[in-house]
């Protein structure tokens, strides 16, 4: 009896991941960065919502102190340099859900897959961005994931080859992590929000960052 072919475990996580993913690109918010109208103050929203959801990631990787070579440390740099200067808002507390990667190791990767793959995602969007505002930073957009960081995070998903049952929390993990952080984006962008007058919970553009 011929050997069945044991597919990769990227190749996995892809079908696992496939119909979060697509429903990502149709994002109104994300996708919003492809048109030609688009202006800073929303390029700024945009890019303050994912500062946050990775400096939340990256805190519980912290917390878990685990994959150190997959840190989230440069893209949240690179963020933080590309909503400097942005409008300054007043912004409820916004939930981000990420209780599926506290579960494990195994889920905390499955995270860090889906938000360092996105580094490839952004490439796509840098043109549109550059277009519609020449002035913009985009340290974030133009920097890609690391093929370094993405070779030392490819190597640890096939540490899982031989551990089907380890593959079920990463899986899991990556297809939530697409839904948190779509959900999260929508919810942080379309809170209401006023001008920025002082108080605790008033935090400027430019002054996102912990790390």
């Amino acid at each position: 009896m011929a050997d069945i072919p044991r597919i990769s475990v990227r190749r996995s996580l892809a079908i696992a991941t496939a119909e979060e993913h697509e429903r990502l690109h149709d994002h109104p918010w994300i996708a919003s960065l492809l048109e030609p109208g688009l202006t800073a103050d929303r390029y700024c929203l945009i890019m303050s919502a994912y500062l946050e959801f990775f400096q939340s990631l990256e805190e519980l990787r912290l917390g878990m102190n685990a994959l150190a070579e997959c840190s989230l440390r440069s893209n949240i740099e690179a963020l933080r340099r590309d909503t400097i200067g942005g409008e300054s808002y007043c912004r409820p507390m916004v939930q981000i859900d990420l209780a599926h990667v506290a579960l494990s190791r195994d889920a905390l990767l499955g995270a860090l897959y889906v938000v360092h793959g996105a580094g490839f995602g952004a490439r796509t969007l840098l043109n549109a961005v550059q277009t519609a505002l020449p002035g913009a930073g985009v340290s974030y957009l133009s920097g890609g994931t690391a093929p370094q960081l993405w070779r030392a995070l490819l190597a640890e998903l096939e540490r899982l080859a031989d551990a089907p049952w380890r593959q079920q929390d990463l899986c899991e993990s990556a297809a939530e992590t697409f839904v948190s952080f779509g959900r999260f984006v929508t919810d942080y962008c379309e809170c209401a929000h006023k001008p920025l007058q002082g108080g605790a919970r008033q935090r400027k553009c430019a002054d996102l960052g912990r790390y």
